[in-house]
């Protein structure tokens, strides 16, 4: 398992690459479909469409591999997560363009906007999933390892100071405790950054280095364990949303293509 310090210091994937090169790309693509001598055909247009949803059909792969046994030897979670994650990007960008970027009937209209909530949804996903995991492709991460992490912190400072402990003790409680709220797990890292400033300048008159480094660390382990709690449950409730989402937009896409090929 890892130092204290070195699992403080780790950080998560950043999502700003991400968003920055959708952002281009969708820039790109909307100049794209908006220059007369670039449009695609009909029939072109057609094709780019099929692709774009068939991208979208191969998404359904990855949860299919927890349940269809011959897919489990197909290559490792880390390429199937790698897949689905690109490919729920790669196939609505083509359905923009396809549509370029523009809804005719109700039933496309529908169709895309659920698109577009679905991609959202997946991209505010692995956002909240590197929160709770060790990197993007890491094993998910325990509530224990915090509460393992901050008894070792409690543990260095008992000798110098048996009230302060205590006190770390008190804020360990609420950071673990099974029953808080939403709003409290909100609230929560912002309490414990007031909490450590008002025990660092008490101490801070002692000039022992060594105890405000490991009140410091403590309180960088009581944070993360805090939000790690906070993004346990939000992905839990996005779980329980994402599901209904991509339901509607199969069951919309479908309508979509059949109304295409009907009229």
């Amino acid at each position: 398992m890892a130092t204290p310090s070195a699992t403080a210091s780790s950080k998560p994937d950043r999502l700003w690459p991400l968003l920055l090169g959708l952002s281009l790309a969708l820039f790109a693509g909307f100049f794209w479909t908006r220059v007369e001598s670039w449009r695609l055909t009909p029939q072109q247009n057609y094709w780019l469409g099929v692709v774009g949803a068939s991208l979208m059909l191969l998404l359904f792969l990855y949860p299919l591999r927890k349940h269809v046994r011959f897919l489990d030897r197909l290559g490792q979670m880390k390429f199937w997560f790698q897949s689905h994650m690109w490919l729920g990007i790669g196939g609505p960008f083509l359905i923009l363009l396809h549509s370029r970027f523009q809804t005719g009937s109700l039933n496309a209209a529908v169709a895309f906007y659920s698109m577009l909530v679905v991609a959202g949804s997946g991209i505010i996903g692995r956002f909240i999933y590197t929160r709770i995991h060790h990197g993007l492709f890491g094993r998910g991460m325990q509530l224990r390892e915090w509460r393992e992490h901050i008894d070792a912190d409690i543990a260095r400072m008992a000798g110098q100071s048996p009230d302060l402990r205590q006190r770390l003790q008190e804020w360990e409680q609420q950071a673990m405790a099974a029953n808080s709220s939403f709003l409290q797990l909100l609230w929560l890292p912002l309490r414990l950054r007031h909490a450590e400033r008002q025990m660092r300048a008490q101490h801070h008159a002692t000039q022992q280095k060594d105890l405000l480094r490991a009140l410091h660390l403590c309180f960088v382990h009581l944070r993360a364990a805090a939000r790690f709690r906070l993004y346990e449950r939000l992905f839990r409730w996005w779980h329980i949303l994402h599901v209904p989402l991509v339901f509607t937009l199969v069951i919309s896409t479908i309508l979509h293509i059949i109304s295409v090929h009907m009229y």
